[in-house]
């Protein structure tokens, strides 16, 4: 099968699981700084700072998160938007589903030992990231269908940044 025109049947699908996790990244910014000045994030920092897997986990969320929690809230927000904004509308899609999957990772390594967690929820959304990435799901119901052929092409012809976006992609 020639990967380059045909490609699987069940690409909607691929593409339309894409969204939906893209959604819920989306609907996790909507709780976290700038959008929102409570202290529910810190709550959930807190908590992966008690309940980690890891001892050195949950010693920089004490001794570097913590301290500087208005830094790494905004940084968080920021990640997840641009996870958000790359699942969703397929644009930089592998770069989208390796973020999700490292996110999703963290969460676990940080959350799945609290109470009433149930630890599952973030390795399935880390199987879903990491399918995204392998899968070059961006290239189903997405931008990047329409924008890694000719990144793909400008990759051909130079070297350097084309070939790092087209990879991306």
């Amino acid at each position: 099968m020639n990967t380059e025109t045909q490609k699987p049947a069940g690409g909607w699908f691929l593409g339309l699981a894409r969204i939906i996790i893209g959604i819920m990244w989306f609907q996790q910014t909507l709780w976290k700084p700038p959008l929102r000045q409570d202290n529910t994030f810190r709550y959930w920092v807190e908590q992966s700072g008690q309940y980690a897997i890891f001892d050195w986990y949950k010693d920089f969320i004490q001794n570097v998160f913590l301290p500087n929690f208005n830094l790494f809230a905004y940084q968080t927000w920021a990640g997840e938007t641009l996870i958000a904004v790359s699942l969703i509308f397929g644009v930089f899609g592998r770069l989208g589903g390796l973020l999700s999957g490292l996110m999703a990772l963290n969460l676990y390594i940080g959350l799945s030992r609290a109470p009433h967690e149930w630890f599952w929820t973030y390795l399935f959304i880390a199987l879903f990231g990491f399918l995204f990435f392998f899968t070059r799901a961006g290239r189903y119901i997405g931008l990047d269908q329409i924008l890694a052929p000719k990144m793909e092409q400008a990759a051909q012809k130079r070297k350097g940044l084309a070939k790092i976006l087209a990879w991306l992609m």
